[in-house]
């Protein structure tokens, strides 16, 4: 969910999205959310031990959330949805199955 608000911020900084479209973003994945179309997954030590491995290899651009959903998703057998090449990338080499969206080119 903090991975989603920070997408959508980042647009409204960069001018690609307007605050109100912003909020009603938001506020149309929390409803999801709530309403149980989205497995929310609680984060364990384990977890941030994992990620905490996987940034320190220091062999890429891994970063702290992209490493705590891959943890999670190793953990939980799940798959990844992503735009994010550097996240599809590492989570494919981890094994996980990933389905890419392609990022609109005009946002």
């Amino acid at each position: 969910m903090v991975e989603l608000v920070s997408a959508v911020a980042r647009k409204v900084r960069e001018r690609a999205l307007a605050a109100a479209d912003a909020h009603r973003i938001a506020d149309t994945f929390k409803t999801h959310v709530d309403g149980g179309h989205y497995r929310v997954v609680k984060l364990d030590h384990e977890d941030y031990e994992d990620a905490r491995r996987r940034i320190g290899r220091f062999n890429s651009a891994l970063r702290t959330l992209d490493a705590l959903h891959i943890a999670v998703a190793v953990r939980e057998k799940l798959s990844i949805v992503t735009a994010d090449n550097a996240l599809a990338s590492a989570a494919q080499k981890s094994g996980i199955e990933v389905f890419f969206i392609e990022a609109d080119a005009t946002t």
